[in-house]
């Protein structure tokens, strides 16, 4: 455990030091980012005018898209080792990671001093060198390390406020608590009514009665299924952003290669983050998302499956499809009410925010800070599991040592 902990550290300095080697060939220009580029910045970690300014999009794309073509065609991923399909999530990286960095490269401002006509050839690929040093990166910790890629998107949130929290503290220092209060008392009480919901969520779990026929003791009454009211946690955050830019990235893209055609520019304005419209379709998606990745990973036609191989059946559902549906029946109201709670308490600080005349980041800031808790929860929970883990694993090399 404590290698673990070590090695995503180690991992993450490696990470914050590279996000700071510029792409040689751009000349210094402060680009002008949307809300919508600001927000996907925070979650992937793109970096502007770095070698990381694709960020983890392209990776996280791709492992999006290997998990929503599990859930349909879960019997033709079968027949594929690992090591092949790590190969079909490398090759749908680079393809993304070729795209984003020729559009990018229609909005950067080229310095040919030193490479001259090459000059755009260098920096596309030092933008796919990024992309590459990133799923590296990325790939190590999720072996070796802990947190997979949630602790690389808490670090880039932590990267994209330090003036936020620089003022944060500043604020704590020199103001009472009967300033801070009053001027951010609806702030204070939504984020912490906000967090124990998402608490109660994440941490309140529904039993599945289910009849085990070769137990007949005590243990056979405590026999059930466990689903979350909140099956996957703060993953759909994670990857809304990334399901929510990729038909806008289109867009932008098809407005820079079709600048004269209206429509394609309207699609463009309305899909950001900074208005209702996009606020909706952003909501819609990330309930989606939120169904989708719950029946990607509780699967369950694998949990029927093995049910019904083992003997076992849940009370008053017969076996095979009938349990298959049941469960079916039984993540899709979960994973749709607590997107739907989710999704509202994430949204309701930002569609505040448009309507706060020009005061920004006091009610969006609520929604990075809820972010950052509902992640820091999950990792608790893998850091919990590894070391719970560690100690059984210890436990059974004493047993085994001294013959135990």
């Amino acid at each position: 455990m404590k290698k673990k902990l070590l090695f995503t550290l180690g991992i993450l300095f490696l990470y914050i030091m590279l996000r700071h080697i510029p792409l040689l060939g751009v000349a210094a220009s402060e680009q002008v980012l949307s809300s919508t580029d600001l927000f996907q910045n925070m979650i992937t970690g793109a970096s502007n005018q770095s070698i990381f300014i694709l960020g983890l999009g392209p990776w996280m794309i791709a492992n999006l898209a290997i998990g929503v073509y599990s859930l349909f065609n879960r019997e033709k991923l079968l027949i594929y080792s690992q090591k092949e399909i790590m190969s079909f999530m490398y090759r749908i990286t680079f393809v993304v990671a070729v795209i984003q960095a020729v559009y990018q490269l229609t909005r950067l401002s080229l310095d040919t001093t030193v490479f001259g006509a090459f000059t755009m050839y260098v920096v596309f690929i030092e933008m796919l060198l990024g992309v590459l040093i990133i799923v590296i990166l990325a790939k190590l910790n999720e072996n070796y390390g802990i947190g997979a890629m949630t602790v690389f998107v808490l670090v880039n949130i932590f990267a994209s406020h330090v003036e936020e929290i620089g003022a944060g503290i500043e604020l704590v220092q020199t103001q009472s608590l009967s300033y801070i209060w009053s001027h951010y008392q609806f702030q204070i009480v939504y984020l912490i009514v906000a967090f124990i919901i998402v608490l109660y969520l994440m941490k309140t779990e529904l039993h599945i009665p289910v009849e085990r026929i070769m137990i007949h003791n005590s243990f056979k009454k405590n026999s059930y299924i466990s689903y979350s009211l909140n099956p996957i946690g703060m993953m759909p955050l994670m990857f809304g952003m990334i399901f929510f830019m990729i038909p806008g990235f289109i867009f932008a893209l098809l407005a820079t290669l079709l600048p004269n055609v209206g429509f394609i520019q309207t699609l463009v304005s309305v899909w950001q983050i900074d208005n209702e419209i996009g606020i909706w379709i952003f909501y819609a998606s990330f309930i989606l998302l939120n169904v989708l990745m719950a029946f990607v990973y509780l699967d369950p036609k694998h949990t029927s499956e093995s049910m019904e191989k083992a003997g076992d059946c849940i009370s008053g559902i017969l076996p095979g499809k009938d349990t298959e549906n049941y469960l079916k029946k039984v993540i899709r109201r979960q994973s749709m009410l607590s997107g739907f709670i989710m999704g509202a308490l994430l949204l309701i600080p930002i569609y505040m925010d448009m309507y706060s005349n020009g005061v920004t980041s006091n009610y969006s800031m609520v929604s990075t800070v809820l972010i950052v808790l509902g992640l820091m929860l999950n990792l608790i929970d893998e850091v919990r599991t590894n070391y719970v883990k560690d100690r059984y694993e210890k436990s059974g090399q004493f047993k085994k040592k001294f013959g135990l």
